[in-house]
């Protein structure tokens, strides 16, 4: 857990893409033919392969304060916003997902400036992921 009061689905967004990099599927064989067939799965850890998460997404909320944005608010800094984007990027910073929240509204500009913003961090928190999954513990054996 990053922190408890900041918004959910940016937590849990990166908590879902970190587990995803690091799960591991054991290599299956199938032995036999027919119906005499049977499914062995190999006991060597390093035999298997990895879930490819390049394009799962990441999600950045952004609250509107007056003119300014604040990246993953509190509760209390949510409670000043009158509305909030959360946009959903991959790892090339293609936007996958907006959600708007919120009763306020964006200004054109303030939107694309919204959604610029997200994808850049997004990407940011993305490699940050990718670093830490590349060096895992288990990665290390």
């Amino acid at each position: 857990v990053l922190e408890y009061s900041g918004g959910v689905l940016d937590c849990l967004s990166i908590a879902v893409k970190g587990a995803l990099a690091n799960t591991k599927i054991p290599k299956l064989t199938v032995i036999g033919e027919g119906e005499e067939q049977e499914i062995e799965i190999s006991d060597n850890p390093f035999d298997s392969t990895s879930i490819d998460t390049n394009n799962v997404p990441v999600f950045v909320s952004l609250s509107l304060i007056g003119n300014q944005f604040i990246v993953d608010a509190s509760h209390e800094e949510e409670a000043c916003s009158l509305c909030q984007l959360s946009v959903g990027v991959n790892h090339k910073g293609s936007i996958c997902s907006i959600l708007k929240e919120g009763a306020g509204s964006f200004k054109h500009k303030q939107y694309n400036e919204a959604i610029s913003l997200a994808s850049e961090i997004g990407v940011s928190v993305i490699e940050k992921i990718t670093l830490t999954s590349n060096t895992a513990p288990e990665k290390m054996l």
